[in-house]
């Protein structure tokens, strides 16, 4: 019996060593998420056609926004230098991407470092010191292998894989590569390059900290305390939903359920002037996983209440807002077909000018007075990031120069076409056969205050080109569709001076379900219109463009 005894405390107590190794590992990962990015490169040749579709990982090591990834990311095929554009998806799930320029390459070690423009508020990583690693130390693997948010523990094998590299137990695939290693006190020790050319299978290699930090230095924090081997994170983080696993979500929720039909989705803000402006869209799914392609969904239907009172705003500061209205509503109170959608504005000071808040919901269900009784439904959003909007940047409801006495509302996020032009666009309106999209072009001659030096940049010209084929609108299901036309013309082909915006509309067909957002490709010629004048190609990406179904 006394045997017995003895195997079964040997056996629990492996057991606890393995559950305790999970919540380490499970724990670092969600600490270390929002700093961790996907990202895709396309690599252009000079006519500015795609020549490669890269794409892999990387890892914020300051607030604003400079991170760290692999550099053969940005590799040329043919061995020319590097010349194409970078998107990077901050947030887990979304379609929406930043812009980021090049500002170091190591190509011997394999590091690049880049810088978002227009970067949102962010959340870097500390750097440990490599030189402190031993081999068998186990330390944490995030990132974004084949596109997919993944996580695991990678076992420290050799310090000299190579010189100056180091080889971990734990096989990579493509997308992994800039990946940071985090030891259990969450700070990153190396950096994923890939599979070396000659190993046994589950084998990789990364850059040890002490490498590349040369890079880095002048914006990077090392923290070099000792580390417990018990060390476990101490920020707070959201306890709804699952916790381990590929499904498990990290500092956010992207859906609150509202009731069993509706999904209401995270919100996303911007703090412009001391008021912080939110959207949230809500979307009559039905319960359906795969509501977008569900057959015959629109013969389900519920009624959603809420009232602009039933929102709260908690800001990390400790200040508290609650919305007065909805646009021009105090309440919202419809009734949804399944897979119709409405996005929900509403406005709340931050003067404070906090960074990230809490976002509590709740309403009704069903029709009031109806046959049916009201129920009740609540729901909160944890680290709802507040970004930023840039000073001065405006959304201008004019076809050509600026007018000053214009009312004006900010402007969803800038994607630039060349170094003159912004493009942005804040939604696209879905009725009947067709999906209508307008898209604001800004002559801002590169200037994030150009409305206050409109007088200043009114001397600058320069030309713009989109063939109504090379505007493209993507679908959630990979589906692409071009423009049929851009302000019923096939082309548009127009010289701008600074401070000019034109509106361009583009209509797609579409079948099929409502979709609740989409991404417009953009590729076209900026430059003089003039014969002969040199023209440069670009390629623009609008992100996480909001559907509205058009009511029924």
């Amino acid at each position: 019996m006394s045997a017995r005894i003895a195997i079964c405390l040997i056996l629990l107590w492996r057991l606890s060593g393995t559950a305790h190794a999970q919540a380490w590992l499970t724990e670092r990962v969600r600490a270390a998420e929002p700093s961790i990015v996907k990202i895709e490169v396309d690599v252009l040749t000079s006519d500015g056609s795609v020549l490669a579709r890269q794409s892999g990982t990387g890892f914020f090591v300051s607030r604003q926004g400079h991170l760290v990834t692999a550099a053969h990311l940005l590799a040329s095929p043919d061995g020319r230098k590097f010349n194409g554009t970078i998107r990077v998806f901050t947030v887990r799930g979304s379609t929406s991407a930043f812009a980021a320029e090049v500002l170091a390459v190591e190509t011997r070690r394999d590091v690049a470092v880049l810088r978002l423009i227009d970067a949102p508020p962010v959340v870097p990583l500390r750097f440990g010191r490599s030189v402190e690693a031993q081999e068998g130390d186990e330390l944490a693997f995030a990132g974004y292998p084949a596109g997919t948010w993944t996580y695991n523990a990678a076992r420290l094998t050799n310090v000299g894989v190579e010189k100056g590299l180091w080889g971990i137990e734990m096989a990579t695939s493509g997308g992994s590569s800039g990946a940071p290693l985090i030891d259990r006190c969450g700070r990153v020790l190396a950096l994923i390059r890939g599979a070396p050319t000659q190993t046994a299978h589950h084998q990789s290699v990364v850059v040890p900290q002490a490498e590349f930090f040369d890079l880095v230095r002048n914006y990077a924090d090392v923290d070099d305390k000792p580390c417990p081997a018990s060390a476990l994170p101490s920020t707070p983080h959201s306890t709804s939903g699952p916790t381990t696993g590929e499904s498990a979500p990290a500092q956010t929720t992207a859906c609150v359920r509202a009731g069993s039909n509706f999904c209401l989705q995270q919100p996303t803000c911007r703090n412009r002037a001391g008021v912080a402006s939110c959207t949230m869209l809500i979307v009559m799914d039905a319960g359906k996983p795969n509501w977008r392609t569900e057959q015959n969904i629109q013969v389900y239907s519920d009624f959603l209440t809420i009232t602009a009172g039933d929102i709260e705003i908690e800001f990390e500061d400790g200040n508290r807002a609650t919305p007065t209205r909805f646009g021009n509503a105090r309440t919202l109170s419809q009734r949804f077909a399944g897979g119709q959608s409405h996005l929900l504005a509403f406005t709340a000071t931050n003067r404070g000018l906090a960074a990230r808040a809490t976002i509590s919901v709740k309403g009704t269900l069903n029709q009031p007075g109806g046959a049916n009784r009201q129920e009740p439904f609540a729901g909160t959003f944890q680290n709802v990031i507040v970004a930023v909007d840039t000073p001065g940047r405006q959304s201008i409801s004019v076809s050509r120069a600026y007018q000053p006495n214009q009312a004006s509302t900010p402007a969803s996020t800038c994607v630039r076409a060349g170094r003159n032009f912004c493009l942005t666009t804040n939604t696209c309106q879905s009725q009947g056969p067709w999906l209508t999209c307008r898209i604001r072009v800004t002559m801002d001659a590169g200037t994030p205050d150009f409305v206050e030096k409109r007088r200043t940049i009114s001397g600058y010209t320069d030309g713009l080109t989109i063939e109504h084929s090379r505007a493209i609108v993507e679908f959630p299901d990979g589906t692409r569709k071009a423009a049929a036309d851009l302000n019923n013309a096939a082309t548009i082909s127009q010289t701008f001076r600074g401070s000019d915006v034109l509106d361009i509309v583009i209509r797609v067909p579409q079948s099929g379900t409502p979709v609740p957002s989409v991404r417009i490709f953009v590729d076209g010629v900026v430059g003089p219109l003039r014969r002969g004048a040199q023209q440069v190609p670009f390629s623009s990406v609008l992100s996480d463009v909001v559907v509205l179904s058009a009511t029924p």
